[in-house]
């Protein structure tokens, strides 16, 4: 994940290969004032760079000074390393959780809001699950009465969730990418195999009883 940061107002994105700056317009999010968000993604990305290989200018990397556990050296295979980041990451996270925890109170009087923006962190090698357990607890507590509106461009559910939405008794709409519009499309070489697998998880998904929208354009 890219994230551009600006005042209050940020991007985001998912590389900085070209074709996000061209034809992949559309994978774009802004965001605009909202202070308490930028903040928390800057903690983040911080967080994150603290236990990070850094650039030097003669091309090399290193680990920075209070953090000298490299990933990649030692013969413990990066235990430590992923212990001690994921240490960092939880201890942010925690403490973020603490300080917005009565962020309602925010709110200005008579001020309307239609949208909640949920930031959900997944470091799994770390182990952040933040994203899977909220999901998963999501889309099990779904009722008959109901209806999941999901959208996924390459279409890549994991096995879980589709259990999970297969039996479930509420409604599902699933909103995916044509064929066409996705980057894999005519791509060279093995990436060009990238729609057939996306193809063959939509099929096995449509036994399930919802709703597949698949737009043409």
């Amino acid at each position: 994940m890219l994230i551009h940061l600006l005042f209050a107002t940020f991007f985001l994105r998912a590389n900085l290969s070209a074709d996000y700056f061209t034809n992949r317009q559309d994978r774009y999010i802004e965001i605009r004032n909202c202070p308490q968000l930028a903040n928390y993604f800057h903690g983040l990305v911080s967080t994150v760079r603290s236990f990070s290989l850094h650039l030097q200018p003669d091309n090399t990397t290193k680990m920075s000074e209070d953090f000298p556990i490299h990933p990649a050296k030692g013969f413990d295979r990066g235990k430590k390393f992923k212990a001690e980041a994921g240490n960092r990451v939880s201890e942010y996270l925690q403490r973020k959780k603490e300080e917005n925890k009565f962020s309602n109170s925010l709110q200005k009087p008579n001020e309307y809001c239609d949208t909640w923006v949920v930031p959900l962190v997944q470091m799994f090698p770390f182990g952040i699950r933040q994203d899977e357990y909220v999901t998963r607890e999501l889309l099990s507590s779904a009722c008959q009465a109901c209806k999941l509106f999901l959208a996924s461009g390459y279409f890549n559910l994991t096995r879980k969730y589709m259990d999970i939405m297969l039996n479930s008794s509420a409604d599902c709409e699933i909103l995916t990418a044509h064929p066409t519009v996705n980057g894999f499309y005519e791509a060279k070489g093995v990436a060009g195999m990238g729609e057939l697998l996306h193809y063959s998880f939509k099929m096995d998904i449509l036994v399930g009883e919802f709703y597949l929208i698949v737009p043409m354009f």
